[in-house]
């Protein structure tokens, strides 16, 4: 027997190695290796693109090179991906060598590379004349009458190239960074895409949106769906019911209109109910144990993270994982940063329950369900302060370190006069603040930025003018400061928190923070922020810019 076993063995090695050389087994073979899918690409200089590895199941390591770098850049170098960005006209060659678990010899990965110059584009070279809307608009539920595209009266001709002052906000800064609004709204009645003005701006302007509150836990947990499971399995019980009524019309309004959201947010000691921290989810009761607590705040995120990334897959990119508990009010400096314990006065159920792990606990669910291209953010206000952005990086570092995050969002929390400095080497400038959270390698996302004429201040052409020179000299500091423009922070969205000041769907509400008027008009600073950009998107483009800009 063994010697028949020996032939018939021989046989079998000499009829695979014939097969394989055959073209439908070799295809099946060669299926499984991994590949780009496509075998050549070509780009626009100061453009990017990405591109992935195909059959990328049990790649352990990928080195990525390019044949010359002064054609293309390469960045954001994962595993199966890479982002490529031109440079100049020109060809070349990238390579990714990949080595897979159980192989000893890499593969080797080769994507011809054209890069081309940006097409040429007409410019008037002359600012946009503000449109005047006559009246204020009543603050109602109802859809109002502001023009959507209030912001410009000229409309190009379907032939011509648009110009400049036409272009919307989010192509003229497209380069560097995503550009954000928020979509306020204490209900979903309130969001701002039931005003037809709002989304209008929204859609013309931005890529970018957050709900400002609508998708805190004190909105998606559902509290009669929670007390009958925990009337039917006891106090202990851990699963979780969540209901997405205040913010699926938000969703369905972004995944129709290609806008993208940051989710807003998993896990924050405000805006969480007393009830899901207690036995039987009942206010009234004891807080459960540690233990118990965990399983829900796992069960949580599994549902929202879930739920969002099936029913809108690919419009949530990223989630602040965990709001603003870093504090130096009677802070738990354990682990080497200040963790909040305390709100309002009393220690908050978070800490009460989990203390430091609560933190830790969040992330490290979140990275369990998160499709992997959704960034995992850390989300902070006052992070230019000293003391606070020092306790912060210690916080992320220990986060980078395990894998649990992707970003920071900074809130800048600014004012008129506060702090003293955007722009500049001070202590606590916000230049100083970016090129601190830069050394981490981290994305930097600005979450939450308004300039703010305080209520007891006029609204005065003085004042006004000071909120604008603020916006303008934010948006070239940021602009500066990103990698894509040679500076020290990977800066990948902006988002400005609302659209329309005096917000037109809530009754009486005053407030100047942003670059629209309540009737939609808009502000000069929207025509500083605006400007920053055509100079940025014409330096770009090579367009040359006349007539008073």
């Amino acid at each position: 027997m063994k010697k028949y076993a020996k032939k018939y063995a021989g046989l079998l090695l000499i009829f695979s190695l014939i097969m394989g050389t055959l073209p439908g087994f070799q295809g099946e073979a060669a299926k499984k290796k991994p590949c780009f899918s496509k075998k050549k690409i070509t780009i626009t200089v100061k453009k990017k693109k990405k591109i992935k590895i195909k059959n990328a199941k049990k790649i352990k390591t990928t080195v990525w090179s390019v044949k010359n770098k002064k054609i293309v850049k390469l960045s954001k170098k994962k595993k199966t991906s890479v982002i490529l960005k031109g440079r100049k006209k020109g060809k070349t060659v990238v390579t990714a060598r990949v080595k897979r678990k159980g192989k000893k010899k890499p593969y080797k990965l080769k994507l011809k590379v054209t890069v081309k110059n940006a097409e040429k584009i007409q410019t008037s070279g002359k600012p946009p004349a503000p449109v005047k809307t006559a009246g204020t608009i009543p603050p109602t539920a109802v859809p109002s009458a502001i023009p959507p595209t209030a912001v410009s009266s000229a409309k190009p001709t379907p032939s011509a190239t648009p110009r400049l002052e036409d272009r919307s906000m989010k192509e003229l800064y497209g380069d560097s960074f995503m550009m954000g609004a928020a979509i306020n709204g204490n209900s979903a009645q309130t969001a701002a895409i039931r005003h037809e003005g709002m989304a209008g701006i929204l859609k013309k302007h931005y890529n970018s949106t957050t709900l400002s509150n609508l998708m805190k836990p004190c909105f998606l947990l559902d509290e009669e769906a929670c007390k009958k499971a925990a009337a039917d399995n006891g106090d202990d019980v851990t699963e979780v019911d969540v209901t997405f009524d205040s913010c699926k019309e938000s969703l369905d309004f972004c995944k129709e209109n290609g806008i993208r959201m940051r989710g807003h947010v998993l896990v924050w000691h405000d805006q969480t109910p007393e009830w899901f921290f207690k036995k039987g989810y009942d206010a009234e009761k004891e807080y459960v144990s540690k233990e118990v607590m965990e399983k829900r705040l796992e069960n949580y995120i599994k549902k929202v993270l879930t739920y969002c990334q099936t029913n809108y897959p690919g419009v949530i990119y990223c989630w602040d994982v965990v709001n603003e508990c870093v504090d130096n009010v009677s802070p738990d400096t354990t682990d080497g940063w200040s963790c909040r314990t305390k709100f309002n006065g009393s220690t908050t159920h978070w800490y009460q329950i989990m203390g430091l792990d609560y933190v830790y606990k969040s992330f490290e669910y979140a990275r369990k369900y998160a499709d992997k291209d959704v960034k995992l953010i850390y989300n902070e206000y006052n992070v230019f302060q000293k003391w606070k952005r020092e306790s912060i990086v210690k916080l992320l570092s220990i986060l980078k370190e395990k894998g649990w995050i992707d970003g920071v969002g900074l809130q800048p929390t600014v004012g008129l006069t506060y702090p003293a400095e955007l722009k500049g080497s001070g202590t606590e400038s916000f230049e100083t603040c970016l090129r601190e959270y830069g050394k981490l390698g981290l994305d930097i996302q600005v979450t939450e930025l308004s300039f703010e004429i305080p209520k007891d201040k006029e609204r005065s052409e003085a004042n006004l003018k000071l909120q604008a020179d603020r916006y303008e000299e934010m948006f070239k500091l940021l602009l500066e400061m990103d990698d894509d423009n040679g500076g020290p922070c990977h800066i990948t969205s902006v988002s400005i928190f609302g659209i329309c000041d005096d917000y037109p769907l809530y009754d009486d509400h005053k407030q100047c923070l942003y670059l629209w008027n309540k009737d939609g008009t808009p502000k000069e600073a929207y025509y500083r922020v605006h400007t920053v950009g055509e100079h940025y998107f014409a330096q770009k483009n090579g367009i040359s810019i006349t007539g008073g800009q």
